[in-house]
């Protein structure tokens, strides 16, 4: 761990520690927790919204619907709401001719008929009649009811739930009930109360209530139990457990208020729907209900505007009332719950997230990771939790763990910030000593400090270049224009070098020295370093024309490029530092520059430079040399072209150029002539000139101790 690792860690920890109480009082605290819960609330309200697991509801939930298009087309018959009683009569008996499980009026129907009180008694009579008709009451708040309070004893079929432990609350003081011969008749009732959240919204529903120290059930709780036999209740816990015959039938979850949470549907409309109009035309025209009706659970209840039960809810601004019993009695029957993850994930997650960000910005030196992966990770983590949501039902914490994400990327980036310009503004001021502001950026953002490096062993690629006979070009022209196209060339040179990666070390006079592979990574620096070294050959056409036109004069060149083992480092005194090579590797480079003089050529590499770019680019052994003040021989090679843009003729010349060398070697230098003599005559061809005249000499000569090797006595 380095200094700036050190600082970071240090720094990080005292957050680490703030941000992790801030978590603790935010999960327990009471005044943290509501704003947490509200959160997780507006997120599983946008997965609602947009990614709602695709199901079906039950089918045994029908919802007879009193829509605004019945009040409207049945208005001119059947007056004003509230209709005749005659005709809900009329209904629920159509409705009993199959059977069906349930009827459960989400209408409390609380007035009589003064006009036609016998049409009273005969819905009376017919409720009393069926065992499977639930009328609806309407517990009411002491501030919003002016009624005397009830008694509980006047509302009937209280039921049992084991292991409920009473509040005896005075949340409710009256209720609203049907009309008394409605109520004197009534088999089963159920409560229609719904609860809304603090921002207004219906995100649960009670299953029971608690009146004056008596239980009685909503109307989901009394649809589901009419489904079964015997049903008993039992609360283990925040889980309401159903038996029917002992058995466990229903197992469901509640909140922490004992509330149920609706796991909303797609699409309202997928629930099976009779807009009454239609229900009573067929009522008219006594049609066959063909047992549509046998074993469902059915809700006479309203989506009117005007009988004010629509409710807001996270999917849907008007949601009939009666859909969200349906809803949560559906969830039931199907087993169809959301799947919440244990209380204490949404804390082990958000600290994971803490301790992940920071120590990503503590052990990562590299400015794009720390910028970039906290994003990744919270963005990840959010299309994991809107996948498991979409896919499996399964709500995991999201609002708290991002907003803690992003408490610590934030507090990260900060010090970051400051951190990084302090040291920014340090190293350039070093290394535009002697680096070029190019390579200091390109550092930076790597987070790569030469500064820092007192000297390491590295195979990396070095490329001298030299305009020849410079000296007596500068003798000829003004002084001005020396430097003039001593600097135009350079900088185009220079620009060469920057755009196949590599680090300019000096400028020599005329000459460039530049290398791969240090301080930034490559893995290619000798291709990069051959590729500049033809680019380079071939601007300097462009270059020449330009001279040509302004000095009426035009630059040769010469490249040498080696690869090997250097020693890479600051070297200097403390006045003046330079980040550069040094090696025997780099002095060989230097003397392949020189010898692209002795063989007419404009490039020369060296063999393991070769071995690195011979299946991208195309070379021609020239010789096995010696050069001076070296022991070891070498294989030289000419680069000509990318292997993708070589054409017939040069592999041709590669081809008979290496028969030719070879012929050489082994001291066959009449046949190497004729081959050498060949190729000059070909294409004119500096090198096979060259190998043409040496076969010349070596014929004139006693050549026993032939090796095949040339030996320089000269640089």
């Amino acid at each position: 761990m380095n200094s700036v690792q050190k600082r970071f860690f240090k720094r990080f920890s005292l957050n680490f520690f703030i941000l992790s109480t801030l978590l603790l009082c935010w999960e327990n605290l009471e005044s943290f927790k509501n704003n947490a819960v509200s959160l997780e609330k507006v997120t599983l309200d946008y997965k609602y919204n947009h990614f709602t697991p695709i199901r079906t509801p039950s089918k045994k939930i029908l919802f007879i619907d009193i829509d605004d298009q019945s009040l409207s087309q049945l208005g001119e018959s059947l007056g004003p709401w509230p209709w005749s009683r005659d005709i809900i009569a009329n209904t629920i008996s159509y409705f009993q001719k199959d059977n069906p499980k349930i009827i459960l009026l989400d209408l409390v129907l609380s007035e009589n008929d003064k006009s036609a009180p016998e049409k009273d008694r005969t819905l009376a009579e017919l409720v009393k009649q069926y065992s499977n008709i639930s009328l609806a009451i309407n517990f009411e708040n002491y501030e919003i009811t002016k009624k005397q309070r009830q008694p509980a004893s006047q509302v009937p079929f209280s039921i049992n739930i084991d292991h409920y432990k009473l509040t005896n609350s005075s949340r409710y003081q009256s209720f609203s009930k049907p009309f008394t011969e409605l109520w004197e008749s009534a088999n089963l009732i159920h409560a229609i109360n719904f609860s809304k959240d603090g921002d207004g919204l219906y995100r649960f529903l009670p299953l029971f209530f608690e009146y004056q120290g008596q239980i009685f059930p909503a109307l989901t709780l009394q649809a589901v139990s009419n489904t079964l036999e015997k049903p008993r209740f039992l609360l283990n816990k925040n889980n309401l457990e159903i038996y029917d015959n002992e058995i466990l039938k229903h197992n469901i979850r509640l909140d922490e208020n004992l509330n149920f949470q609706l796991h909303y549907y797609e699409n309202k409309n997928d629930f099976e729907k009779i807009p009454f109009h239609n229900l009573y035309q067929s009522i008219i025209d006594k049609k066959d209900t063909k047992h549509f009706f046998k074993d469902k659970i059915i809700i006479l209840g309203s989506s009117a505007s005007v009988l004010q039960d629509l409710k807001p809810t996270p999917v849907e601004k008007d949601y009939p009332g009666a859909l969200l019993h349906g809803t949560a009695i559906s969830n039931i029957l199907t087993e169809d719950y959301l799947i919440y993850t244990p209380s204490y994930f949404k804390f082990l997650i958000s600290l994971f997230f803490i301790l992940l960000i920071y120590l990503t910005f503590t052990l990562s030196s590299n400015i794009f990771i720390k910028n970039t992966m906290p994003l990744i990770y919270m963005a990840f983590y959010t299309f994991l939790s809107f996948y498991l949501f979409k896919n499996y039902e399964i709500q995991t914490p999201l609002a708290t763990p991002l907003l803690f994400g992003f408490l610590s990327y934030g507090d990260g980036l900060a010090y970051l910030t400051m951190v990084e310009a302090r040291q920014r503004k340090k190293i350039m001021g070093t290394l535009t000593k002697y680096l070029s502001p190019q390579i200091s950026d390109q550092l930076l953002e790597q987070g790569i400090d030469p500064t820092a490096e007192v000297g390491y062993k590295k195979e990396l690629s070095i490329l001298f270049s030299d305009v020849r006979d410079f000296a007596s070009i500068s003798e000829t022209i003004k002084p001005e224009q020396v430097v003039a196209m001593l600097n135009f060339y350079l900088a185009k040179m220079t620009e060469i070098v920057f755009i196949n990666k590599g680090t300019l070390d000096k400028f020599i006079g005329d000459s460039i020295m530049s290398f791969w592979g240090a301080p930034v990574e490559d893995q290619q620096h000798a291709f990069h370093c051959v590729l500049t070294g033809l680019t380079m050959k071939y601007r300097l056409i462009e270059i020449n024309k330009y001279f040509s036109q302004n000095f009426n004069m035009s630059f040769q060149i010469g490249i040498g490029i080696n690869t090997g083992e250097v020693i890479v480092g600051n070297i200097g005194s403390d006045q003046r530092l330079d980040y550069t090579v040094i090696g025997d590797n780099v002095n060989l480079a230097s003397r392949l520059e020189g010898l692209t003089k002795k063989y007419g050529l404009e490039i020369i590499i060296g063999e393991r430079t070769f071995q690195l770019v011979q299946s991208k680019i195309l070379c021609r052994p020239v010789d096995l040399v010696q050069v001076k003040g070296k022991k070891v021989i070498i294989q030289i090679y000419e680069p000509l072209c990318l292997k993708s843009k070589a054409s017939k003729r040069d592999f041709d010349l590669v081809d008979r150029y290496s028969t030719a060398l070879e012929l050489y070697r082994i001291g066959n230098f009449q046949e190497a002539l004729k081959m050498f003599s060949s190729l000059d005559q070909d294409f004119n061809d500096n090198p096979s000139r060259i190998m043409k005249d040496r076969c010349l000499i070596l014929l004139a000569k006693n050549t026993d101790d032939w090796t095949g090797i040339f030996k320089f006595t000269s640089k």
